[in-house]
C-alpha cells in the first residue's frame, strides 16, 4: 500500500493528510495501519501528533489507541506518561482501554 511506503519515510506527510482527510469506511483502514506503524516505529513523534488532533474526533480516537498500544509494549513508563497529558475525551478512554489490555 502506498500510504505505507510514504508513511515509513515521510510520517508527517501521511499526518497532515489523515488530518485534512474525512475518516470514513474508506480512510478508517488506512489511520488504524498508519498510526500503528508509525507508533511501532516512533512512539513519541506518534504520540505527539495525536495530542495535535481534535480529542473527540474519530481519528483521534483511532490513532491514540494505537499509539498507546505500541508506546505501552516498548516504553511503559512514558506511555503512563504521555496518557496523562491527553485530555479528557474518547481518544484519552480509547488510550487508557488499549494501555490496560496489554
Amino acid at each position: 500500500m502506498l500510504i505505507s511506503v510514504i508513511g515509513e519515510d515521510k510520517p508527517e506527510i501521511v499526518a497532515a493528510w489523515l488530518g485534512s482527510t474525512a475518516i470514513n469506511r474508506n480512510t478508517s483502514p488506512i489511520a488504524k495501519i498508519f498510526t500503528a506503524q508509525w507508533a511501532a516505529a516512533d512512539p513519541a513523534a506518534a504520540g505527539a501528533w495525536v495530542k495535535t488532533l481534535p480529542p473527540s474526533g474519530e481519528l483521534a480516537v483511532i490513532a491514540a489507541k494505537n499509539v498507546a498500544f505500541q508506546f505501552q509494549r516498548y516504553a511503559p513508563a512514558e506511555a503512563a506518561a504521555w496518557l496523562s497529558t491527553l485530555p479528557a475525551g474518547p481518544a484519552r478512554e480509547a488510550a487508557r482501554e488499549a494501555m490496560a489490555a496489554h
